[in-house]
């Protein structure tokens, strides 16, 4: 197991243990049905801590596939006795969008990351878990909550949320959530020292698929291959991701695109390189045409990485190696 070392995790050693959960004080884990947060309730589940409730944040833009692994998890979570996966999404009163991608296009702008910033993490994420646990006394979600979230709040017993940082060091620049009045925050994989590569192992060892990254398909942290495997396998949300961008175009100052700017490899624009790299072309009205993919369809790079793990754990090979 290639887990951080003690300094490495300096800056984000967990406040809570998950063995120190007072009785009646519900756990409830975001679940981005990604890597991390999936290995997070196998290895909880393994530990025999209970779980109150799983909440996923749909933003309304994830890869069909990870929509899809959420009827999987399901199933291994009805046989092991856990609670569903329960869905929760943004809700507006104004009626001009309720997902992220239409956001984008009713606002003309690019998601948040592209300008540096992570708005639409709080606005499609994190707002929308929060009033769904707790309810709101007026708006959306009005009236409404988790009953084991309003039972433990009104006996004055903390509310715990399982957050899915991992132990490695590039989730070591996420720095913990401060508890505040009305969560306090645990980190299963951090506590268990569990980097990546581990939660993939964990979930192959559970008997379950790997999931691919848990992402929008327009999202600025995209990498080149996965771009070229999302316009091979889903021309539509890629021609999607190229229309968020032109409609964006004309408020656009300083940042050229969803990678927001040019590097030595790649243009800033999406649009650009999928030119340059001959996926899509011009029309005569100007518009853009998906050009198909040629030959047999490429890989996601984390099912690669999956090959690298199992061929690991049946080589019996350090995970570190």
């Amino acid at each position: 197991m290639a887990a951080a070392t003690e300094n490495d995790m300096a800056d984000t050693k967990p406040l809570h243990s998950v063995f120190d959960i007072e009785d009646g004080s519900p756990l409830i884990v975001s679940c981005g049905m990604g890597v991390d947060s999936v290995a997070m309730i196998i290895r909880l589940r393994r530990e025999g801590v209970p779980i109150s409730a799983i909440l996923f944040a749909d933003t309304g833009g994830e890869k069909p596939e990870t929509y899809a692994y959420i009827a999987v998890l399901n199933e291994w979570l009805r046989q092991n006795n856990l609670p569903q996966v329960e869905r929760v999404s943004y809700r507006q009163s104004h009626g001009r969008y309720d997902t992220l991608a239409g956001n984008c296009i009713a606002n003309q702008m690019l998601p948040s990351l592209a300008y540096g910033g992570r708005g639409c993490s709080g606005k499609f994420k994190h707002e929308p878990l929060d009033g769904y646990v707790l309810g709101k006394s007026r708006g959306p979600w009005k009236g409404e909550g988790l009953t084991c979230a309003l039972e433990a709040k009104a006996r004055g017993l903390p509310i715990y949320r399982a957050i899915g940082y991992d132990a490695g060091p590039k989730d070591a620049r996420r720095a913990n959530i401060p508890d505040d009045r009305h969560f306090r925050y645990v980190y299963p994989l951090r506590e268990f020292g569990m980097d990546r590569i581990e939660c993939m192992a964990e979930i192959i060892r559970a008997g379950l698929p790997v999931p691919i990254k848990s992402a929008c398909t327009f999202c600025p942290a995209s990498k080149p291959a996965e771009l070229v495997w999302l316009h091979a396998l889903h021309p539509d949300l890629f021609m999607q991701a190229l229309m968020i961008e032109a409609v964006a175009a004309p408020k656009l100052t300083v940042v050229q695109g969803l990678w927001r700017k040019a590097t030595k490899t790649r243009p800033g624009s999406w649009t650009e390189w999928a030119l340059r790299e001959g996926m899509v072309e011009r029309v005569e009205d100007g518009s853009l045409r998906h050009v198909p993919h040629q030959g047999p369809n490429p890989r996601h790079p984390d099912e690669i990485e999956v090959d690298r793990v199992r061929d690991m754990i049946n080589d019996g090979r350090n995970m570190a190696a």
